[in-house]
């Protein structure tokens, strides 16, 4: 449970958590310290980042975690041990998919994400922002009976809980209001905001897709294109309910093993590092995934289409899946 301050307007400020929430931060420095893979300024700091490394990594003899499927191998370091504490930790997919209320459909979910990625290029937020938020609005469309008129007021105020999470300044009330064209107001946002962590019983940190996407990518050292591409497909599965079956780690594995496989990379570097998940689940999830790049229309992805048809993402839209990875890949 996360602690807050409540002003005198009832609105209520996050006491951020620092060590959960820079999980993904500390994972990846630390993930390039022991890989090698950041560059030392002087032949000093070389030296200093050697013994840190060999200060963080132990040997210990091979073992398995019970009711998690889970193996350590012999040369255990700080990273694998966060890495397997996310994945212990990692909400488990509901029981049954489907939503609390009958006014609302899966394509209505559908397009709030949709919006809601719109809302986070909008005002430039990081991508832990976007899942985060996606991920408390799933929560909440599975245990509240939210009304159609309330869906956008749900999703706008999901990504301002998420922003004062993750973001070092987050939007105020009132841009988000204006970017709802002023559909709702200040103080339905905090009425909202209540509801949403009251749902949450304020525990918002959460273990992510990008938290495992973050982990993966730096595992494999993977380059610019590759880490585009894979952000780009584990997007794709935020505005797909079907993916709501599988654990965020299965997803993130799913979209780095078709990233790597998409650009003619027979075997996948990830896949020696993804013994731990269930494998049934991930050649699932990556059957269902390569389903729909083989379908993709961009008219229905349009927020996202959008945003990685720019240079900056190296428009990996325009990179054409290569067909039958499960064979290929799993034999």
């Amino acid at each position: 449970m996360v602690p807050g301050v409540v002003d005198e307007s009832g609105h209520l400020t996050i006491l951020r958590d620092v060590t959960n929430s820079s999980t993904n931060r500390f994972l990846l420095k630390e993930s390039s310290k022991l890989a090698g893979s950041a560059p030392s300024t002087s032949a000093s700091e070389d030296q200093v980042h050697k013994s840190a490394s060999q200060g963080y990594a132990k040997d210990v003899s091979a073992a398995s975690l019970t009711g998690n499927n889970v193996r350590m191998s012999n040369k255990f370091s700080t990273v694998d041990d966060i890495y397997i504490n996310l994945l212990k930790s990692q909400r488990e997919p509901p029981s049954k998919l489907g939503l609390s209320s009958p006014d609302i459909s899966m394509s209505m979910r559908r397009i709030l994400v949709d919006w809601m990625i719109e809302v986070a290029e909008e005002y430039k937020l990081v991508p832990e922002t976007l899942f985060l938020s996606v991920a408390y609005t799933d929560m909440c469309l599975q245990q509240l009976p939210i009304s159609r008129s309330k869906l956008q007021l749900l999703g706008i105020t999901c990504v301002f809980i998420a922003a004062k999470y993750e973001e070092i300044y987050a939007p105020q009330i009132e841009e988000l209001c204006f970017i709802t064209d002023n559909s709702y107001d200040r103080s339905q946002i905090i009425e909202m905001e209540r509801i949403i962590l009251k749902c949450l019983d304020f525990s918002v940190t959460l273990t992510t897709t990008k938290t495992f996407l973050t982990i993966y990518l730096s595992k494999i050292k993977a380059d610019q294109l590759c880490s585009h591409l894979a952000s780009f497909l584990s997007e794709v599965t935020l505005m797909r309910s079907v993916f709501l079956q599988f654990p965020p780690a299965v997803i993130a594995a799913a979209a780095t093993v078709l990233a790597e496989f998409y650009l003619c990379r027979e075997k996948p570097q990830i896949i020696p590092f993804l013994v731990d998940l269930d494998t049934p689940k991930l050649r699932q999830c990556i059957d269902i995934l390569h389903a729909d790049m083989m379908a993709y229309e961009p008219d229905q992805f349009q927020a996202i289409h959008e945003k990685y048809s720019e240079h900056k993402y190296a428009q990996v839209t325009s990179i054409v899946p290569r067909v039958d990875p499960l064979n290929v890949l799993f034999g």
